[in-house]
């Protein structure tokens, strides 16, 4: 007679041993919108890098304005010295503020890979919604800001970066989060009694 085996059972003990992290999921978990998260990471990393474009662009500008300054001062219209050091000044600035946001957008999207930096994630999303004032990434910015911040304050996300600041690996976490524990609802075979 054949016994009734867990067609589980290999399953079950090869799962690994979560013991020595002080946060792990209670099984089974929902996965609430863990999986988003590398969304969220991947759509920073691509706007931060098309805003430092922009901020080169800006410092170009700047850049150019005091060579545009140098034609002859007769003529009539032609640039005042002042309004193009002003220029330099704002476009200047506008590209280093510009850039410090790119950089903490791309620096936020990696961490996100391995459930880092979320403080980090939340202020780059929030600020970088200046990019929206160049009129060059500001339907993008928006939309990723809020959806962004929407994946940030889930609850799920909040235990995931909680579980990835102890040190737990980002493929443990989604094993525990993302597919939440399937390995806890492993099929056990009814046993029949009458037989």
């Amino acid at each position: 007679m054949m016994e009734d085996q867990n067609p589980y059972a290999a399953n079950a003990q090869s799962v690994t041993d979560t013991s020595a992290y002080e946060f792990t999921a209670a099984a089974p978990v929902p996965a609430g919108m863990v999986g988003h998260v590398t969304a969220v990471g991947i759509l920073q990393i691509v706007l931060g890098c098309l805003e430092l474009f922009v901020a080169a662009m800006w410092l170009v500008v700047g850049l150019l304005m005091p060579q545009i300054n140098k034609l002859p001062t007769d003529q009539p219209g032609g640039p005042d010295p002042k309004s193009a050091l002003m220029f330099l000044i704002f476009f200047s600035i506008g590209a280093a503020v510009l850039s410090l946001f790119a950089i903490m957008r791309i620096g936020s999207g990696i961490g996100s890979f391995y459930f880092r930096g979320r403080l980090w994630m939340i202020v780059s999303l929030i600020g970088g919604l200046l990019s929206a004032f160049t009129c060059y990434c500001a339907p993008f910015s928006v939309a990723l800001g809020i959806y962004g911040l929407v994946v940030m304050f889930n609850s799920q996300v909040v235990t995931a970066y909680k579980m990835g600041k102890q040190g737990v690996p980002a493929s443990e976490i989604k094993r525990q989060l993302l597919y939440a524990n399937y390995e806890s609802r492993a099929f056990t075979p009814h046993s029949d009694s009458s037989h």
